[in-house]
């Protein structure tokens, strides 16, 4: 079943403009030498470390967490050895971006702070 907010494969403005706040909020935490950005992609909100090329050292984005969002509800997701997206476990999906980036910051389980 579709969501009403969903109007096309963009995000619906309020949650844009929330998920941008919590964003902005997480980079100012954990963005001490711009080492992060975060960028949105339809209904997802992509985060990516900046790190050197070993072989070159120019700068690559590495991405590190998926926050996607769907049936009025964000899910986070961490990059699995194989570079597919993978559930976090026991994260539940919320209405609200934050507790998620928290949960990128925190990382108890060492998936997105593992290199």
């Amino acid at each position: 079943m579709e969501s009403s907010l969903v109007v096309s494969d963009a995000l619906p403005e309020f949650v844009h403009r929330q998920a941008q706040v919590a964003l902005d909020g997480f980079l100012a935490d954990a963005n001490a030498a711009g080492r992060f950005q975060g960028r949105f992609q339809k209904q997802a909100l992509l985060i990516q470390e900046r790190q050197p090329h070993p072989l070159t050292r120019e700068t690559v984005l590495l991405p590190m967490a998926l926050l996607h969002w769907r049936e009025a509800s964000w899910r986070l997701y961490f990059r699995g050895s194989r570079g597919r997206w993978q559930r976090y476990p026991g994260v539940e999906a919320t209405v609200s971006p934050a507790p998620l980036l928290a949960r990128v910051h925190q990382d108890e389980l060492g998936l997105f702070w593992r290199q």
